[in-house]
Order: structure tokens, then sequence, then C-alpha cells
């Protein structure tokens, strides 16, 4: 898979979030939820060790489907300075879920001016 495969939907998710920030895991819900294909052939792709688990702590891995989306989005924003990147301190926090695979650092976050 390749960034250009998932980019356009990603910044639909973006641009529909008007500005707000998400994250990576929140972009891949949303991928998963609008097109079932798309999010199959990257969960495919970047399978976990872990059956239930597709993504965060305790897949087995260290590359997931929400690595591909921060680093597709921060390959993309080198050329589109509209895609801005912070970064979110996300002890404790789970997105449906899923915990963050570096819970004790930082997530990426995401967001695109319209």
């Amino acid at each position: 898979m390749k960034y250009t495969d998932i980019l356009e939907p990603v910044i639909q998710i973006l641009k529909e979030a008007n500005g707000a920030f998400q994250t990576p895991y929140q972009i891949c819900f949303r991928l998963q939820e609008r097109d079932p294909a798309l999010w199959a052939r990257l969960a495919d792709e970047y399978q976990s060790a872990e059956e239930d688990i597709s993504m965060g702590a305790g897949t087995g891995t260290n590359y997931s489907p929400a690595s591909f989306v921060s680093h597709a989005l921060e390959y993309h924003s080198r050329e589109n300075p509209r895609i801005q990147r912070a970064d979110f301190a996300c002890a404790g926090v789970t997105f449906r879920d899923v915990k963050p695979a570096d819970t004790d650092t930082v997530v990426s976050i995401w967001s695109i001016r319209n």
C-alpha cells in the first residue's frame, strides 16, 4: 500500500473536522466506517500479531494502520502546508477501547486548514 492510496479519504476526514485535530486512531475508525474495502487492505497489509487488536497497544508489532496514516500525513504535509501536526500527551487515553501503543509519551494529532 502506498501513502497516496489513503490520501484522498484521509484528507476528506480531516476537512470534515473543520480544523479540529484528530489522532490517527480516530482517522482509522472513520476509514473503517466509510470505506470498509480500503480499511481491509490497510489492516491486511499492517496486520497485528493479535487477531482481536487491529492497532495500538497489544498488537505485537511496531507498525499498524494508525502508524501508516500518521506517516502518510507526515509525508504529505511536506508538500501541503495546510496539513498540520501537533503532539498530544496520551497517557491514560483510549480511543474506542484502543490504547495508543506508546501510552507513556505522545501521539501525533492532525488537522487541515480549510
